[in-house]
Order: structure tokens, then C-alpha cells, then sequence
């Protein structure tokens, strides 16, 4: 059955597929390559619809530089609904509408709001080994000015910050009506990342869309880890300084929402230091991160073999053969 053959006319407009996340994982990558073929429509960013009034996941929706803001999905419904539809008018006759957000595979509501309204829609989740996506997220979460503290500590102080994305087993329980239906497919980092052309056409077939022809490198990589210039000196800099030295993520204009609309006039909100940074970030060549200690690496991944117990046998797959702690 082709996508959207059963679909309802309360679905026409909205999403065929979503990438559902795991952060740090090459769902951006995925995104960027299919947003290539011309018989799909993705919106540029992501847009936290399923999530948006998560205030845990999505603190800076509520409470932010320019004021205060209050979002609750299921009292604001059609309001919500309406602005939704709205981020995929751009789609021409015949196109697959599609997007991704991160954030959906953790969320604990994502999921069956997602199986309330779209029913019929296909949903693509990236895992990447727990342990190396942590130590990602915390060089990301830095250049966001979210962490002032070494890796260590943060593990010690705030572990939730870092790990809770990567409990993937119990994420993708939430998921198991999808995941029966064979309307998910899980994907690995590790595979996207050796043979991206293989993984796009098992998308493709996923999707019941025509192969793409080879894809450029950049398009493979897009938004590929930063490790910050000097991490001591900008976790002294975050600490002081905090969020004025953050990245900020464009987000689209949410309806209530009170802070910077996204992305040019956000743009425009920020100080001029904060855009120098920016560019000077831009403009500076990939570094390799420092390596993980071998002490933190053996603990997480006891951590994550333990809270993961079970992937293997919900995903029908050897997981041990990408992540061998996981064995």
C-alpha cells in the first residue's frame, strides 16, 4: 500500500512520513539528502509540533529573553493544528510532505498523538551508539551555552541533560504499535554513515519513492559536531556569560510564542557579538573533539547496556554487532 492511500481529508496536507529523531544521530543528514528528491516536500527546520508544549525538552518556548509564553497542545488543538498545516503549503500536487524533529522519539507524548492524527503516517528513527551520542550532545549542548562544567561533572550533576536521549529501548516502546505495523524504520548511525547511498535507498523503498542519484558529501554531512575552539575557555565563557554566547536554533513562529521568530528575524535579534561569534564559528575548520576518557566510556556503557536491555530483541536485530558492550 502506497503512503496516504487510507489516509483521511482531516490528514490532506500533513505529514506522509516523520523522522522521529534520536538528537545527534544524522537525522539532519537524512533530511538533507531526502530533501534533494523531487518527489518530497520537508520543511527547512524542525517544528516540535507533537512536543511543542513539553516545557522540560523545550524550556526556551516558554521562558525566554523577550518574555513569557505558554503553550498546551490539547486546549490550543486547532490553533495548533492550523499553524501545523501551515508549515508544509509548499508542497506541490503529488509530493511526499515529510518532517523531522529530534525530539519526538523521547517524547513521551509524541507518539500517540502522532498515532491520534496520523494514523497512517511512516516514521524513520536513527540510533547512534548511547555512548558517543552523549559525549556529542555535550559538545553541542556547550556551543549552545547549556553546560559550564567538564563532561564529568555534568555526568555527575546533570546526567539527565546528556543521557536520557539515548534510553532508546523504552523510547521505542512507546513506538511498538508503529514499529508492528511496519510503519517504522530504525536506522543506525554507524550505517548511515558508511554507506549513506545504501541507507537512503532503504528509505526510499521505505517510502515507496524512486532511488536518488549519488549524494554530494555535504548533504552526507550536515550538521556535523563543532567541538568548540578551546573547551576550557568556553565553558569559562558559558559560565560567565551563559546564553548570551548561545547558538540559538531557529524555531518556526509558534503560536503564543513571545521570544525571536525564526530564522531571519532571530537573526536580527542578536547582538553583535553573538553574530561574530556565529560567523567565526562558521569559518573555522572541523576539529576532532577531545577523546573520552576510558573510565567514563566503560561507565556509560554499563549505564546504557542495562537501560537498553531488550533493543535487540523490539527491533529484531543484533545490535551487539554495532555496539559490542550491548552483547
Amino acid at each position: 500500500m502506497a503512503i496516504g492511500d487510507q489516509r483521511s481529508a482531516d490528514a490532506v496536507g500533513l505529514p506522509h512520513f516523520i523522522l522521529v529523531g534520536a538528537p545527534k544521530c544524522g537525522t539532519t543528514s537524512l533530511h538533507a539528502m531526502l530533501a534533494l528528491h523531487p518527489d518530497v516536500f520537508l520543511p527547512e527546520y524542525e517544528i516540535f509540533f507533537f512536543d511543542v508544549d513539553d516545557v522540560m525538552t523545550h524550556p526556551d518556548f516558554f521562558v525566554h529573553r523577550d518574555g513569557l509564553s505558554f503553550h498546551d497542545y490539547d486546549a490550543q488543538f486547532d490553533e495548533y493544528l492550523a499553524w501545523y498545516r501551515s508549515m508544509f503549503a509548499g508542497a506541490q500536487p503529488g509530493q511526499l510532505i515529510g518532517e523531522d524533529t529530534t525530539t519526538y522519539l523521547s517524547s513521551p507524548d509524541a507518539p500517540t498523538r502522532i498515532a491520534s492524527l496520523l494514523p497512517d503516517a511512516k516514521l524513520i528513527a536513527i540510533l547512534r551508539d548511547p555512548v558517543d551520542r552523549t559525549y556529542s550532545q555535550y559538545l553541542h549542548n556547550i556551543r549552545a551555552g547549556r553546560h559550564s562544567v567538564s563532561f564529568e561533572r555534568t555526568l555527575r550533576t546533570n546526567p539527565g541533560s546528556l543521557m536520557a536521549y539515548g534510553f532508546y529501548a523504552e523510547q521505542l516502546e512507546r513506538y511498538r504499535g508503529f514499529l508492528n505495523a511496519n510503519q517504522m524504520l530504525v536506522l543506525f548511525f554507524e550505517d548511515l554513515a558508511a554507506d549513506p547511498t545504501r541507507e537512503l535507498r532503504r528509505v526510499c523503498d521505505f517510502l515507496g519513492l524512486e532511488d536518488l542519484p549519488p549524494i554530494d558529501a555535504e548533504a552526507q554531512h550536515s550538521n556535523a559536531a563543532r567541538p568548540p575552539l578551546h573547551l576550557g575557555s568556553r565553558l569559562l565563557v558559558n559560565q560567565w556569560l551563559g546564553h548570551r554566547f548561545s547558538f540559538p536554533r531557529p524555531r518556526p513562529n509558534l503560536p503564543n510564542y513571545q521570544g525571536p521568530e525564526a530564522p531571519d528575524a532571530q537573526a536580527r535579534s542578536l547582538r553583535w557579538y553573538e553574530r561574530a561569534l556565529m560567523s567565526l564559528d562558521e569559518r573555522m575548520p572541523r576539529r576532532r573533539p577531545a577523546p573520552m576518557s576510558p573510565q567514563i566510556r566503560e561507565h556509560l556503557q554499563k549505564v546504557f547496556a542495562k537501560r537498553n536491555a531488550g533493543l535487540a530483541e523490539l527491533l529484531g536485530c543484533d545490535v551487539s554487532a554495532r555496539w559490542p558492550y550491548m552483547a
